[in-house]
């Protein structure tokens, strides 16, 4: 069976946090993902000094007024445009050529132009999952092209043919952190310093650039619990920009139970949430999984592909040309040499992959099955597994993309009326 590669990167910064190695201290099992009760329940002790690794928790000016929460509110830390990976019209990563090659089972390539907008009516907010190298509890604030950038890249950039995207760089825990190879200085929650950034960008952007836009909120595996926070302490109960809430996707952890927020189950449906954890059908969660588990119960799934949980075909698309130098492509044929013939920077892989929500009493996950044909001259699987516990995490996006791409279209036409 033929594997397409995956970003090398990726498959060892989570074989590390999944406590690999000779770490003496394995992660707890949600090690990638920051839960909303995770975070909540942390209590926040002094920040180091600007000038440490950690660096501080942001000071803003907060001068908010009745035209909004968070007018007036000038970040000290992201008011700088070089702590932003995207952000419309400065040095932007997502505003880089994404188009598109479908590659059919009998080996025909289709181009799919990508068209970025320029003036939507509903932007999009992005974090990142952990993914950064650094050697510190909290990383920095420099992206890494191979980390942090590249990431945002294959998770972001796409939706950028319905919204303008925004990722912001944040001090996230570090896998050196989860793993013990780095502590925090006495009195400092490295989660608390990763939300405090996130919190800080959002408001910055809110004040500056939103311009009464709606919001689409994006994360995976830490970055989707910091997303989930986000909702929680800033929009669930805040009418003012609850108004403003198209969606969310909480990719790779459990969603909570919001009071004012439902899962997505209607095609345009506004002010909800899509999530799941993905595992492939012949290796569903074992007893000791860290995804598909909420506080109550199995996890919420929402399938991209049908929103009402049944079996459909999804639509995966991979980064295929991730730079010169940097990681190498995914290959969509059993024959490398036939990957030449890809001129654009992602592929796809129609009819390849169907994904279903199961909710097995314990937990609930997109389970999806590979077509892969050895007849064909496509690729017969795809790569993302690590150990049975993590299932597909590192292909969380990638497995729907196009689909969660399709969605956040159909609502923004939706809320624009």
């Amino acid at each position: 069976m033929t594997h397409r590669s995956f970003p090398a990167v990726f498959v060892l910064l989570a074989l590390l946090a999944a406590g690999c190695g000779d770490d003496d201290a394995a992660p707890a099992a949600d090690a990638t993902t920051t839960t909303t009760e995770s975070t909540a329940t942390t209590t926040a002790a002094p920040a180091p000094a600007p000038d440490t690794d950690q660096g501080a928790v942001p000071t803003t000016t907060d001068t908010a007024t009745e035209a909004g929460p968070y007018d007036g509110y000038v970040s000290e830390i992201y008011d700088d445009p070089a702590v932003w990976i995207c952000w419309p019209g400065a040095d932007d990563t997502c505003a880089e050529n994404q188009d598109l090659t479908l590659v059919a089972a009998d080996g025909t390539l289709e181009v799919v132009p990508f068209t970025p907008v320029d003036d939507a009516p509903v932007d999009c907010f992005y974090v990142y999952p952990t993914v950064s190298g650094d050697q510190t509890a909290n990383s920095d604030l420099v992206p890494q092209p191979e980390q942090e950038i590249f990431t945002t890249r294959s998770q972001a950039a796409r939706y950028g043919s319905a919204c303008r995207v925004f990722a912001p760089v944040y001090r996230q825990n570090t896998l050196a952190s989860m793993t013990g190879r780095a502590i925090a200085p006495d009195g400092v929650s490295t989660f608390e310093v990763a939300y405090g950034d996130v919190l800080d960008a959002f408001k910055h952007y809110m004040a500056t650039a939103n311009g009464g836009r709606g919001i689409v909120l994006l994360g995976h595996s830490q970055g989707a619990g910091l997303i989930a926070r986000l909702i929680a302490e800033e929009i669930d109960g805040a009418p003012a920009i609850r108004d403003r809430f198209v969606t969310a996707h909480i990719l790779g952890t459990a969603a909570p139970d919001y009071d004012t927020i439902e899962p997505c189950r209607e095609l345009g449906q506004l002010g909800c949430v899509i999530s799941y954890a993905t595992f492939r059908e012949t290796a569903p969660p074992p007893e000791n999984s860290f995804f598909g588990l909420s506080g109550t119960g199995p996890a919420l799934c929402t399938n991209p592909a049908d929103l009402d949980g049944a079996a459909a075909a999804t639509r995966p698309e991979y980064l295929f040309d991730a730079g010169p130098g940097i990681l190498p492509g995914a290959n969509p044929f059993a024959d490398p040499a036939d990957a030449d013939a890809v001129t654009t920077p992602w592929v796809g892989y129609p009819d390849f992959i169907v994904g279903e929500c199961v909710d097995d009493g314990t937990f609930g996950y997109l389970s999806v099955e590979i077509l892969g044909d050895p007849s064909d001259p496509r690729t017969d699987d795809i790569n993302g597994d690590l150990t049975p516990e993590w299932g597909l995490h590192l292909a969380d996006a990638q497995v729907a993309m196009g689909d969660l791409v399709a969605l956040v279209e159909a609502q923004i036409e939706a809320y624009a009326g």
